[in-house]
């Protein structure tokens, strides 16, 4: 009967160990998200800056760097570095809301790089042929 209390004992003790050890070797932070896009400038939202042209033409918003984001030029290519997540924005009980109650994917930027401004000279498109 000892015999089993003592192995009950050391399984319980190696267990609380590997649960310990196996926690102890998670990453403390989540990585930072990277995306990269053409910086836009909506003049009437729940947010003013925001980059598409990645995702299949999702959109995402961009908080917390105002100040930074000013000094670029919209149309500019960017990557910002920082933390995705989403947000709901209205009250759909608020029949005299000034926005559209909706969810908005936003990244609280941390870091910020212009890759290459918009350039003023772009060429057109090709015309297709006229069939």
């Amino acid at each position: 009967m000892m015999k089993h209390i003592l192995s009950f004992g050391t399984a319980l003790a190696a267990t609380t160990l590997v649960i310990g050890v196996a926690w102890s070797q998670e990453p403390a932070e989540k990585p930072a998200d990277i995306l990269e896009g053409v910086l836009r400038v909506h003049p009437k939202f729940h947010y003013r800056y925001y980059i598409d042209g990645f995702g299949n033409g999702q959109k995402c918003a961009l908080f917390r760097a105002d100040g930074r984001l000013a000094q670029i030029k919209p149309g500019s290519l960017i990557r910002v570095r920082g933390k995705l997540g989403s947000k709901f924005f209205g009250d759909p009980n608020d029949k005299l809301a000034a926005v559209i109650p909706t969810w908005v994917i936003y990244l609280s930027v941390d870091q910020l790089e212009v890759l290459r401004e918009p350039s003023r000279n772009a060429p057109e498109p090709p015309t297709p042929p006229a069939r």
